[in-house]
């Protein structure tokens, strides 16, 4: 065997431990055949639990079946369970991208059927080169650089250090029969036309061009990897209530800042490009403000960064009882209120942290909720009564914190706008029976000014 090809089954090894159970993608070209080939011959000194194949007929050419029937044919003679998985490819758009999406949406369910934990397909050395030439003439930053990863989930991609001449003489060597696909000839394809009359340019000033690619793009990967972490790891000490994020000193756009706002929106569900990275850095280094991404509003307010909360809740409160908010990072906890026969109830000092409850028997639940237009609360002591709106703004609460901050609530009666004030609702009197503390367990997300 080749060194190459060697080092192709080390791979393998690294990408597929023993105990693996293994899905060859395969559609009777060159790099494919030669890939189902070597994994079967390579199954069991691996200690590969199972092995099989599958084809992908996107119904987009009518010679797709012949070469599946050539896949089926090799996997017959190497004794591997071998299927054909047909996918509806839309014709709308980008059509190599939705077959591509459709593909790995079928391998992926065909692994899951048969219980497989990597799917292993055949791009090699110089598909990475192609990957990188039009990642790098597309604009594309480190990442792109970096061209296809070895490993992706359950992906796998074993022949990345094989180039596709060596995929050939492996295939002639083994007198193993594939298929041609004529698209791949089709110089209106930025691939195509890359491979036909660009490499045998690059080959001429580098004929080992495959190992100088993927020596860059493993370089690329490596630096991306590392300026990835240390964004995270800045993200992680920026985080605050509700996942907001301070902006005081964010480093410039690149290379940190970007990754860190990227991956503060993939917190939040979001994604991002370019223009909405540098808006969002615009909006981090100025005054208070506002934008819209994905349809969800980005404010900064009090020196940080808030995506508007999604749902409001509206949840019981059992006696005795807890509600994790996740959001905020708090728990609320409801129990009996531990009394003594001569002073009654032991209230508590202050309302931010803990309430007293007298409640007019046990079929009036309690309630946690988030704000609702027209909320109003009689503040303890206080005859009037007072938006709640109002009570956010006087204690300076940021607009997107309001939208989850939790109200204890019975029946129309708001009890407790959390860690702010206590409702004149349901006092506790002096030698009371049956009262209840509500208490928050966990730092309140946010200090009232």
């Amino acid at each position: 065997m080749p060194p190459d090809l060697q080092r192709a089954v080390a791979r393998f090894a690294r990408l597929a431990p023993p105990g693996s159970t293994v899905v060859v993608a395969t559609s009777g070209g060159p790099d494919s055949q030669a890939l189902l080939h070597l994994a079967a011959s390579a199954a069991a000194a691996l200690g590969w639990r199972a092995l099989f194949a599958l084809g992908i007929d996107h119904g987009l050419r009518p010679e797709a079946g012949a070469e599946l029937a050539r896949a089926a044919r090799l996997a017959r003679e190497l004794d591997v369970p071998f299927a054909i998985e047909p996918v509806a490819v839309t014709r709308r758009g980008n059509l190599m991208d939705a077959a591509r999406r459709a593909r790995y949406r079928a391998l992926a369910s065909f692994a899951a059927r048969v219980g497989a934990d990597r799917i292993a397909v055949a791009h090699t050395a110089t598909d990475q080169v192609e990957s990188i030439l039009l990642n790098l003439t597309r604009g594309a930053g480190l990442r792109g650089a970096g061209g296809i990863r070895p490993r992706r989930g359950k992906l796998i991609r074993p022949l990345l250090d094989t180039s596709r001449g060596q995929i050939l003489d492996y295939l002639a060597a083994h007198q193993i029969p594939f298929a041609t696909d004529p698209s791949n000839h089709d110089e209106r394809r930025a691939r195509a036309l890359i491979r036909h009359r660009v490499l045998p340019v690059l080959r001429q000033l580098n004929p080992r061009l495959e190992t100088a690619f993927a020596r860059f793009g493993a370089q690329a990967r490596a630096d991306e990897r590392l300026l990835a972490r240390l964004a995270r790891r800045d993200l992680e000490a920026r985080l605050g209530p509700l996942d907001s994020l301070a902006v005081a000193g964010l480093p410039t756009p690149a290379p940190l800042g970007s990754r860190l706002l990227k991956a503060w929106l993939q917190r939040h569900g979001l994604d991002a490009g370019r223009d909405t990275l540098a808006r969002l850095h615009r909006l981090a280094s100025g005054r208070p403000g506002s934008l819209s991404v994905a349809g969800r509003t980005i404010r900064l307010e009090a020196g940080r960064l808030w995506v508007d909360a999604e749902a409001p809740y509206d949840l019981l409160l059992t006696v005795p009882g807890r509600l994790r908010l996740e959001r905020l990072g708090i728990t609320v906890v409801a129990a009996p209120l531990e009394t003594t026969a001569r002073r009654g109830p032991r209230l508590p000092e202050n309302d931010r942290d803990m309430v007293a409850i007298a409640l007019p028997g046990p079929h009036l639940p309690l309630r946690v909720r988030t704000v609702v237009p027209g909320d109003r609360m009689q503040p303890f002591g206080n005859r009037g009564r007072i938006k709640v709106g109002d009570l956010f703004t006087n204690a300076k609460i940021p607009r997107a914190l309001r939208r989850a901050w939790p109200l204890v609530v019975a029946g129309d009666s708001i009890l407790w706008a959390v860690g702010l004030r206590r409702g004149a609702g349901f006092p506790v009197q002096p030698r009371a029976r049956g009262a209840v503390a509500v208490r928050v367990e966990g730092a309140i997300p946010w200090q009232p000014c």
